[in-house]
């Protein structure tokens, strides 16, 4: 695991769902450090703790969250650009011509300034990234 963790000290917890899904970050705080290197950390806002060992993984289950290596700062800017970076693929799906018939060249026109329009405002999204 990365830094050592003290009480108070803020972290994300990470857990995988598996192959393609993107992993869930969740915050915590450690409510204690044991002398044998166990944590204990209240996930979320939950009043009892959750006890990870000392490399990081959940005590008690093979499938539960993991500590993340990440420091809390760095992750909480991870995360803000990751959801810039979906917010801008969501706005740019979102992006769908009009199915026009028989369009006079007025409609064609009004049609690509709204479509500009659309793009104009995805290249912000894309800019923020």
């Amino acid at each position: 695991m990365g830094k050592a963790l003290a009480v108070g000290d803020k972290t994300y917890l990470v857990q995988h769902y598996g192959w393609g899904c993107r992993p869930q970050y969740t915050p915590g705080v450690v409510q204690k450090v044991t002398p044998t290197g166990l944590i204990d950390i209240v996930v979320g806002f939950g009043k009892e703790p959750t006890r990870f060992k000392a490399d990081g993984s959940q005590q008690g289950t093979r499938h539960g969250y993991l500590i993340d290596e990440m420091g809390f700062a760095e992750r909480e800017v991870d995360i803000a650009r990751t959801e810039r970076i979906e917010a801008a693929c969501n706005a740019l799906q979102a992006i769908e011509p009009e199915k026009l018939r028989n369009p006079e060249v007025l409609d064609l026109v009004k049609e690509h300034e709204r479509l500009q329009t659309a793009l104009n405002e995805v290249r912000k999204l894309i800019d923020a990234v």
